[in-house]
């Protein structure tokens, strides 16, 4: 019979910090994204109460590898792409 602490070294550690911004990078806003936020932006109807946390659910089931950004992040980089109107447009 195995001993407890026998037990747990044969399970690998699993960390569930959440991923340090300096292990990210700065995220590469593309065309495609910027689209793919603004869409997302006006689905989640942002004149009523809660928008960010639907802004947020829709972004991570769209872009699942860019989970890492804030509700605060989107929303700000949100209200960026309409107050300037859209630049990836040309």
């Amino acid at each position: 019979m195995a001993s407890s602490s026998d037990a747990n070294t044969n399970y690998p550690r699993v960390s569930f910090r959440r991923t340090n911004r300096k292990e990210i990078g700065q995220t590469n806003w593309t065309y495609e994204l910027k689209s793919s936020l603004y869409s997302c932006y006006v689905r989640a109807e942002p004149n009523k109460p809660q928008y960010m946390k639907r802004l947020k659910s829709l972004w991570d089931v769209e872009h699942p590898e860019f989970n890492h950004l804030t509700s605060k992040n989107l929303r700000d980089k949100a209200a960026w792409i309409i107050k300037k109107k859209r630049p990836w447009r040309t």
